[in-house]
């Protein structure tokens, strides 16, 4: 029998510190004052003629803000969806006012300094980034004893933050702040804050006890409760669930508990995780206890949470665990040495005896007692492993160091900071990673930094080769592209396609808030203090555009594609630091834009091939008159409760396609168009709602076949046929395939639904080849139907030798020649840009330079030469030919 409830053992820590708090909390009435703002300038010397650096680092005394919010935010549900019909999705924010408001500065006292904390100033806490005044905006109040045995729950006072220790409202525990700034005329300016309650406080020990119901594990007799919001999650088979990422979830004010969402655990880059970065999570209920309407099988018995499933924590034959192990890949059948596939779409439990490190917060709930909040927890026992060289795969980072570069001052003699350093695992050591750092712009867009500190960087293979198995390491000493300095660092899996697993949480990639700067610092020992270089932080000269910024690098480009909605408002944007950290203020060099593009235009349609539609109807959708034209596009469906989940095929494409799901009654699916959103358009939406009927007896089933590669084909290559149908009696399909004369078959699947063929040659000159197959879908209860499809196989490209590709300068004329010995060709010379990326756009025409080749003189066979004058000097050319022939040849450069 598992245990899995939790412990009464009571923490001996809650009972010493609330002694030495009731003991010293005279004391700190005296001792702690509420500052004048501003301060009186501090006396700087005479030969301090440049704003002197400074960095800070303890407890916060002191913290005011200049304005607040009167924010208006819809409460989100917080019932728990474990089973049954979908809770209604939570309405969008309302729009924060006034104007502006979220931007605010204020003052902070450490060591008795007073600093100055600018306007547009963004806070980093240990997994979450806020501005200066959403920090005394996102105060949840706070657990006040006032004796060992007398708690209640006290709400925030207005304009305070409750991490002060002047605050009247706060927890007894105290709270550290880390600056970086520079002193101004005498005045302390800060240009980095960082807040934690302890920046190195670390906890390690066994899991004892779990209770699910309330995300806690027992750590050495200590309570450890992961700081995980409820949100509303829809995992990838279209199903919403109001849970937390990484456990049943928790709320702002939830009985006997204050979580403070400003110490969150981190909601795009996973925190709680094993050694590997696998995440990691506990389930909403105990293994085995779950609705099997919609759980996951348990193979120890039972069913488990969907959401956190035993599955992915496989035993051996006598029922332990297994600490290190490679998952299957997505979506394997079982067979007799994994007879229960994992899921690598989906987090794995935490079990009773893993060892953890666990970083959070000392927290108080309304019985007095201590407790760990937890923003991160590393699972030391789980070595999980993603299948080689298949997405997904999980990446993180573990040590994270950067300097800001600088230009050394002639008066100020300085030792610039032109380094980095990245560490962290790889659940695939069979790929590499490539590291570089977060950029964003005035207007909000985040980028991976191209190109990138580096790209395909090895991962340690561990023994018996090197290292430790998936650790990478990769430190810069000499500047280069790490600079200029960023706030977020970022490593993708070479390779790799991002994406969102079950819970929401992003797969190869992940970005980390830099935590630890190193600026210029004086090169002669005993010199003048030299400034700290802002200037060259470009988030802080130009700002970050509207608040909030997008959570990762991967919801930027959704948002940009217009697949997401932005998550930022207009009316509140973050600037440059005012005060500015510094002797003056810098030019901002990017210029926001308040529209940027023009706005594209959706319609959505569809089209059947049946009428009325029932379960396995082609459904076409259409964007038939919107534009541009050339899109982006992007289809989704819009799952209600109650609706199936349908595959979109082509769902990136102007017509997308779906095959009708079975229903038991009529019900209306209803599919959203993005169009445009790509940086050059403002992204529109639009909906169409498809009516599903019940169909009638003896309807036969239905089949629609795919290609890959899809049409046209090359000339012996190979393709995969996959034959896909619905039967609306519910019965079992098998598919039978008929060919062509000359091609052979191969089975890839037991039901005959998917085949592969090698194309034939088609010999180069000939027209294209077009091969009809049909496949029959019989069903288990006796119906049948066929179709048919067709592969269009493209004749064998010609072959073209480039002879001579130069560019003379001082004639502007570029001279190009070309072998090929296909009979009747014709060849085409395009000049490509300077980088050899776009081709050339000739002014006078709006049209690339290009030109057909001739023979040359005297006449050889199969010898094309083309000469171009009064052109730019191109990189390279391209030369294409009318069979089908494509090269690219280097231009060389003569006087």
């Amino acid at each position: 029998m598992r245990a899995y409830e939790l412990g009464t053992k009571t923490s001996k820590m809650a009972v010493i510190t609330l002694l030495l708090f009731f003991a010293t909390a005279s004391g700190r009435t005296q001792l702690l004052h509420t500052p004048s703002v501003p301060p009186s300038p501090a006396k700087v010397p005479a030969y301090q003629t440049v704003p002197a650096g400074f960095e800070t680092l303890g407890f916060i005394e002191y913290a005011s803000v200049d304005a607040k919010c009167s924010a208006v935010v819809p409460t989100t549900p917080l019932n728990i969806a474990l089973s049954g019909p979908a809770p209604t999705p939570t309405p969008a924010p309302v729009a924060p006012v006034p104007d502006g408001c979220k931007s605010g500065g204020g003052w902070i006292q450490i060591n008795n300094d007073v600093i100055r904390v600018p306007q547009n100033a963004v806070v980093m806490f240990p997994n979450s980034a806020m501005t200066w005044e959403e920090m005394f905006e996102r105060n949840p109040g706070a657990v006040v004893c006032t004796s060992s045995s007398s708690c209640s729950f006290q709400p925030a006072v207005p304009g305070e933050s409750g991490l002060a220790q002047t605050d009247t409202v706060r927890s007894p525990f105290t709270y550290e702040a880390h600056i970086y700034g520079n002193i101004v005329n005498g005045n302390y300016i800060a240009g980095l804050v960082f807040i934690s309650q302890q920046a190195t406080n670390v906890f390690s020990g066994f899991i004892e006890k779990i209770d699910y119901a309330n995300a806690t594990l027992i750590v050495n007799g200590n309570r450890v409760q992961i700081n995980d919001p409820a949100i509303q999650i829809v995992d990838l088979n279209g199903r919403l669930f109001n849970k937390g990422r990484y456990s049943i979830g928790q709320a702002s004010g939830a009985p006997g508990v204050v979580s403070d969402p400003r110490f969150a655990a981190d909601q795009s880059n996973f925190t709680i995780h094993s050694t590997t970065g696998y995440p990691m999570c506990i389930p909403r209920v105990a293994p085995g206890t779950y609705d099997p309407a919609t759980g996951t099988f348990d193979p120890a018995g039972g069913f488990d949470d969907p959401q956190c499933p035993e599955i992915n924590r496989p035993h051996d034959a006598t029922g332990n665990l297994i600490g290190t192990f490679t998952m299957n890949a997505p979506g394997a059948a079982p067979d007799i040495l994994n007879p229960f596939p994992q899921d690598p779409y989906t987090e794995a439990p935490f079990e009773i005896g893993d060892s953890v490190t666990v970083v959070g917060t000392l927290s108080l709930d309304l019985q007095g007692n201590t407790y760990i909040s937890a923003t991160d927890i590393e699972d030391t026992s789980a070595g999980i492993y993603t299948f080689p060289m298949t997405d997904p795969a999980y990446v993180n980072i573990r040590t994270l160091i950067m300097g800001t570069g600088g230009i050394p001052n002639p008066s100020f003699p300085q030792e610039t900071a032109r380094q980095a350093v990245v560490i962290g695992f790889m659940t695939d050591p069979m790929r590499n990673v490539d590291i570089s750092a977060i950029d964003i712009d005035c207007n909000g867009f985040l980028s991976f930094r191209r190109p990138a500190w580096v790209s395909n960087f090895p991962v340690e293979p561990g023994l018996p080769l090197v290292g430790r198995k998936g650790r990478y390491q990769f430190r810069a000493t000499t500047g280069g592209t790490f600079l200029p300095p960023v706030q977020y660092v970022g490593t993708q899996v070479s390779g790799g396609n991002p994406g969102r697993q079950n819970n929401g949480l992003v797969f190869d990639e992940f970005q980390l808030p830099i935590p630890q700067f190193i600026f210029p610092e004086v090169l002669l020992p005993g010199g003048a203090p030299v400034t700290f270089n802002f200037e060259d932080f470009p988030f802080l000269v130009n700002g970050t555009g509207p608040w909030p910024a997008p959570s990762t690098v991967f919801d930027s480009q959704l948002q940009q594609l217009g697949a997401e909605a932005s998550s930022g408002f207009s009316n509140q944007p973050i600037g440059q630091l005012n005060p500015w950290p510094g002797a003056a203020a810098p030019a901002p060099v990017c210029q926001p834009v308040s529209n940027p593009s023009p706005q594209a235009h959706a319609l959505a349609s569809f089209i059947a091939n049946a009428n009325p539609i029932v379960a396995g109807t082609l459904v076409t959708l259409q964007s038939t008159g919107s534009t541009p034209v050339t899109g982006p596009f992007v289809w989704t469906q819009v799952i209600n409760p109650g609706d199936p989940f349908v595959t979109i095929n082509n769902a990136n494409s102007p017509t997308a396609t779906f095959l009708a799901p079975v229903v038991s009654a009529p019900l209306t699916l209803t599919f959203q168009l993005t169009v445009g959103g790509n940086n050059t358009t403002n992204a529109a939406i639009a909906f169409a709602a498809v009516p599903v009927s019940v169909p009638p007896p003896e309807t036969p089933p239905s089949v629609v076949v795919t290609s890959v590669p899809g049409n046209p084909v090359s000339s012996g290559s190979t393709v995969i046929l996959n034959a896909n149908g619905v039967d609306p009696s519910g019965g079992t399909l098998t598919y039978s395939w008929t060919a062509p004369p000359g091609i052979a078959l191969t089975p890839l699947a037991t039901d005959g639904s998917a085949h592969s063929f090698t194309a034939p040659t088609v010999p180069i000159g000939n027209p294209p080849l077009d091969l009809t197959f049909t496949v029959i879908a019989q069903s288990s209860n006796g119906l049948s139907s066929s179709t048919t499809t067709t592969v269009t196989v493209n004749p064998v490209r010609d072959t073209i030798i480039a002879t001579k590709a130069r560019y003379r300068q001082s004639f502007a004329r570029l001279d190009v020649g070309v072998d090929d010995p296909t009979p009747g060709v014709r060849l085409f010379v395009t000049l490509a840009g300077p980088n050899g990326e776009e081709p050339t756009i000739n002014p006078a025409t709006g049209q690339p330079y290009t030109g057909e080749m001739g023979p040359v003189v005297p006449f050889a066979t199969g010898s094309f030469a083309l000469t171009l004058q009064n052109v730019p000097q191109p990189s390279v050319v391209t030369i294409r030919s009318s069979a089908g022939g494509l090269i690219t040849a280097n231009v060389t450069v003569a006087p």
